[in-house]
Formats: C-alpha cells, structure tokens, sequence
C-alpha cells in the first residue's frame, strides 16, 4: 500500500512543471476546470479496479491530473489579488 501512495507522489512531481506551463499558456478556468473533472472521472474508475497494476495506473494518473490544482490556485488567487488590491490597500494620510 505504500508504493500506491508513493506513485501518486512521482505522478504529481513529474507532472507539476509541464502543467504550470500549460496554466500559462491555456485559460486558467477551463484548463483547471478540466483536470478537476478528469481527475474526478479517474477516481470513479479506482472503484473498478481488479488487480494491483490496475491500482498503480490510476494512482499515477491522479497524481498526473492532482498537479494542476496547487498551481492552478496559487495563480488564480494572485491574478484575484493584483484585480482588487486598490480596495484592500489601507488609505495614505495626509498631515
């Protein structure tokens, strides 16, 4: 069982440079919005699966699609914060 847990790991790392390229040069929404649901779909399919190569497959493949979130936010929460940070910056005093 750790191996499994490991290869999600190797899956995310090999995967995590590749996809923040992508998040560059793709729109963000879309291109999360996609790994998101793809990685739903290969959870689905953790429930099909018979034997132990099965299991190593899939969980590599979540790792794969698992890598786009944490960069995928981290850069949707700065483009939010550049857009609004005229509000949220405290007010100068004049003397």
């Amino acid at each position: 069982m750790q191996s499994l847990h490991k290869l999600r790991d190797e899956g995310y790392i090999a995967w995590e440079y590749p996809t923040s390229r992508l998040l560059q040069l793709l729109p963000l929404g879309k291109y999360s919005g996609a790994c998101i649901v793809i990685w739903g779909g290969i959870l689905a399919c953790f429930a099909a699966a018979k034997n132990y190569p099965g299991a190593i497959a899939i969980r590599f493949f979540l790792g794969v699609f698992e890598a786009a979130v944490t960069p995928g936010f981290a850069l949707l929460t700065s483009q939010v914060n550049t857009q609004f940070s005229a509000y949220w910056e405290p007010s100068e005093k004049s003397d």
